[in-house]
């Protein structure tokens, strides 16, 4: 983590946030034996803080949590955490393309995409 001058508080990096996504996965698929879910993950930086942050579409599984027992646990292990249902009649391309588009300058070299399950 970096430290932020003046301050006490660290900023954390890409491998933290890369760590709290595959906790994320781990803890979403605690009871199923198989992990045979699909997902695509971007990995955006705030625009005017650097914190890197994950947005996520992820398939369901068999067992898989309730959606706020999820948003319990990101807050208590990584802190703010929103889980939204996905909503077929709007499709992934509006919520993920505002993301791998992105073309403001700054935020242009500031992506990373992974795909999963597939």
């Amino acid at each position: 983590m970096a430290d932020v001058p003046g301050t006490s508080w660290t900023k954390p990096g890409k491998s933290y946030a890369n760590r709290a996504w595959w906790d994320f996965l781990t803890a979403s698929n605690r009871d199923s034996p198989i992990d045979d879910r699909k997902w695509v993950r971007v990995m955006e930086y705030h625009r005017f803080r650097g914190v890197p942050h994950i947005h996520a579409l992820i398939t369901d599984t068999v067992g898989s949590p309730r959606r706020m027992e999820m948003v319990d646990w990101g807050w208590k292990h990584y802190g703010i955490t929103r889980v939204l249902e996905y909503d077929p009649k709007l499709g992934a391309a509006h919520y993920l393309g505002k993301y791998l588009l992105k073309d403001e300058g700054f935020g242009r070299d500031m992506l990373d995409i992974e795909f999963g399950g597939f």
